[in-house]
This record gives structure tokens, sequence and C-alpha cells, in this order.
């Protein structure tokens, strides 16, 4: 334990014995709170504080079969942070002597990994392998070398941070042991963040070993630095290498303006995809309906060649003739046909 932490809390909580012993290894300087005191004005905001966090706690799979006893001592360990967003939480390569639950919020899982620069060099089929390779000493002596960040992932709600599972997977280092491993990544809050926080030696010390081996189960993989390097070059020198051996036979954009016969084409394009969009499609032509009209044409000359012999010209005159007769062109047809027809039944009487 070490400045601003707190023991001692659980027998005073729980009117228990104390159930383990405290041992200072330099000159300390402690806070000493009476019970009376602890009782009046600490005691209902920790029980508090710890009912949320042995909740959270049991809403992890991994921490189902703990019992009642060690969730209550992990979370008396827990402590709760809060945090800004782009604030860096834990850096790569350093000691990681803490576990990190997030409760809101999100983070980002960022590696920093060393590659052999060949940026100077012109990629050609025979050297595009050696893209691959691991940095070696000479490498870095000669200053061949350079550094990439890289984003792995992102954490959220639930989840845990602050350990390596390659770590957790050794059962035959010590929870002092795993709290001296280094870490490698580096974790950046990418929004406002809260998370649980506990000591590994701590935590590590309470759990057993089938809770261990679901702890790592829980826990992000992520690649090492080797698969790192070889998913970077192929997603990444590919565009240099296919730029290198087609870049003389695909034209670029100033290529083409340098050349008359290409910029003519395109012009001779443009106008015809212009002329092509002004045109104007016309409708189909019904064409029973074109022979009705035709029809209905062809019986309206029949009926005005049949007025005119009649001695009836011109459609002007049909409604002077309706006016002064009272009878339209048509029904005076009719009735001159039918006159025709008595004339003719009266001569063959005679």
């Amino acid at each position: 334990m070490g400045s601003r932490t707190i023991f001692g809390e659980l027998s005073l909580l729980f009117r228990g014995k104390r159930t383990a012993t405290v041992k200072t290894q330099e000159a300390c300087y402690v806070i000493v709170i009476p019970g009376e005191s602890f009782n009046k004005f600490m005691r209902q905001p920790m029980l508090k504080k710890l009912n949320i966090i042995i909740s959270f706690y049991r809403s992890l799979n991994f921490m189902d079969g703990l019992d009642n006893n060690t969730l209550l001592i992990i979370a008396s360990k827990t402590s709760i942070t809060n945090l800004q967003s782009n604030t860096l939480v834990a850096r790569q390569d350093n000691k990681s002597k803490y576990l990190y639950f997030i409760k809101k919020g999100r983070v980002k899982i960022l590696r920093n990994i060393e590659i052999i620069d060949h940026s100077n060099k012109e990629i050609t089929v025979e050297n595009y392998k050696m893209l691959f390779k691991e940095p070696e000493e000479f490498h870095r002596k000669k200053g061949m070398t350079k550094y990439l960040l890289l984003e792995l992932t992102e954490l959220g709600q639930y989840e845990c941070f602050g350990e390596d599972s390659d770590t957790v997977s050794n059962f035959v280092l010590t929870p002092q042991d795993i709290s001296k491993k280094q870490l490698p990544y580096s974790v950046i809050s990418c929004q406002p963040l809260e998370c649980y926080c506990i000591g590994k030696s701590d935590f590590y010390e309470y759990i057993s070993d089938t809770t261990r081996k679901q702890f790592l189960k829980y826990l992000r993989t992520y690649p090492n630095d080797k698969e790192l390097r070889r998913f970077y070059f192929e997603q990444t020198n590919w565009q240099e290498f296919r730029n290198f051996f087609v870049k003389d036979r695909v034209s670029t954009p100033s290529q083409i303006k340098r050349d008359p016969r290409r910029m003519q084409e395109i012009q001779e394009e443009d106008r015809f995809q212009a002329r092509k969009k002004s045109e104007i499609i016309l409708p189909k032509i019904n064409k029973r309906a074109q022979n009705r009209q035709r029809i209905m044409g062809w019986n309206k000359m029949k009926q005005e060649a049949q007025l005119e012999k009649a001695g009836i010209k011109g459609a002007s005159r049909n409604k002077s003739m309706e006016n002064a007769y009272g009878t339209s062109p048509i029904e005076m047809l009719a009735q001159m046909a039918n006159m025709k027809r008595d004339s003719n039944n009266t001569s063959s009487m005679l």
C-alpha cells in the first residue's frame, strides 16, 4: 500500500476482527480516525460505495464464482477513477500495477512498434520481401529503423485494460511478479471515462485459479509486434509497390493535359454526353387511336360531299340553314331521302 490508501475499515464497517496485519517498511505518517467518528461520518458513504462496486463486479461473467466475502474484500480495495477525454491512462513499457474496469466511456489501445525504414530505397521484386524482416541491432546502429504508433482497438463498458493475456496465462508468476510486468500497449481515453481501479497484487491474491482462467478468457488478446509488422507492410507497402510498377502504364491527370489527342477525345465525349442529355424522347404513337381519327376524318369528308351535292356548300352555312329551316343539314338529308322514296312509291302505283 502507498499514500492515499485506507486500511482497517472493514472491521469497523462490519464490526468484525481484523483479518490482516499491517507492517510499515519505512517511516510513515498516518491519520487515525476513532471508531465513533468513523461510524458517524464515513460509515454510510463507504457502504453505499461498496454496494455500487459489488453490483458492478457481479455483472462481470468471470466473477460469478466468487463468494460474498471475497467480493467484499475486492470491492474494498477498489477505487473509482474519473478521467477526461484524451487523457493518457497507461503508457506502454511502464510497469502496470493496476487493473482498470470500465464503468462508463471508451478508451483506445495503441501499440508503438519498431520497423525497418525503407522510405529511401527503391522497391523492386528482389527486395520486396525484405520489408517483412524484423529490425536487428545493426539496423538500429545505422539509424535504419523508425517507430509507428498503431491503433489496435477500442474498449467500452464492462471491459478491462491494464493487463496482458500472456502474463495472466503464466500461473507460475506470483501476484507481486505480475504487478512488475511491463504493459505492452498504451491506453488513451477517447470519451469522459469512469473506471474501477484495483491493484493487481490485491486482485490476484483473492481470486482462485478457476476465476483466473475465466478472467483470461474475458481479456482481449492483441497481436504481437511481428504480426503487427506483417499486417502493416501488407496493407501499406503494397500500395507503394503497385505505384512503382504501374506509374508508367497509367496516365495521370498531368500527363493527360499534355496530350492534345487525349484531351480532344475527352472533349468530344463530353459534347456527346451533353447532346444525349438534351435530346427529347417522344412518346410512342397509339396506332389504334390514329386509325380511329383517320376513319372519323373520312366520314366527315363524306358528309361534306353529300351536303355539297345537295346544294349546301361550306360548313359556315350549316348554322344559318339550321336557323332558317329549324333542322340541321344532316336531318335535311334524311328528309330529302324520305321524300325521294315516297315519290318513287307513288310513281310505281300509277
